[in-house]
């Protein structure tokens, strides 16, 4: 059976909202940042 369109991109939303949120929360592991400082690291360490 397959899944309703909204159901899917609800689910791939989710699933990036839950990307961002390891992301951010291992970036601070490393010690405390603001914002912009947090979009550097990813950034820099994702190659991206």
């Amino acid at each position: 059976m397959s899944m309703p369109k909204k159901d899917r991109y609800q689910n791939r939303i989710e699933l990036l909202q839950g990307t961002l949120d390891l992301l951010v929360l291992q970036t601070l592991q490393w010690g405390p940042q603001h914002g912009y400082g947090i979009s550097q690291t990813i950034r820099a360490k994702e190659g991206v």
